[in-house]
Parts: structure tokens; sequence; C-alpha cells
């Protein structure tokens, strides 16, 4: 991976990690969705993850994050959850 790694977060079978940029990044298992790719395919390297907030701030950078077994979170830098 090319990006600085900020913060790294850890399910049961998935990773996320978050750059210095902001940006926000996951792979592992995705059977349940958790990889954030609109699929349930598993992914073996990397991907990137755009926002899904709706109300326009698609934009906004990612400043932390957090999984659990199967989900994600990431609070965006307009402090959104």
């Amino acid at each position: 991976m090319s990006h600085k790694v900020v913060s790294v977060a850890a399910g049961e079978a998935h990773t996320l990690v978050l750059t210095a940029d902001g940006s926000l990044f996951s792979w592992g298992r995705g059977t349940f969705g958790q990889l954030g790719t609109s699929k349930e395919d598993d992914e073996l390297f990397p991907v990137p993850i755009a926002s899904s907030d709706s109300s326009n701030v698609s934009q906004a950078n990612y400043i932390g994050i957090t999984s659990g077994a199967y989900h994600n979170l990431g609070l965006l830098g307009i402090k959104r959850v």
C-alpha cells in the first residue's frame, strides 16, 4: 500500500485502514457486505471505500474508524458517523 496508514481496525475476517489523507480502504471477507463495496464479495487486496453519506458530503474525509465482527463505522471530518 503506497498510502501512509494512520489507523487500523479489524473485524472477524476483514480489515479496515484509514490513511493520512483521509482515505479509507478495506479487504478480507465480504460475506455480509462489511467491506463497504456495495457487494458481498471477498477482497484479497485493499479496495478504496467512498463515503455513503446521502447529504452531499461525499468529498469529506474520514478522521476515525472502528470495526466489529461484521461491521465498520467511519467518522467523517464533518463529525458525522
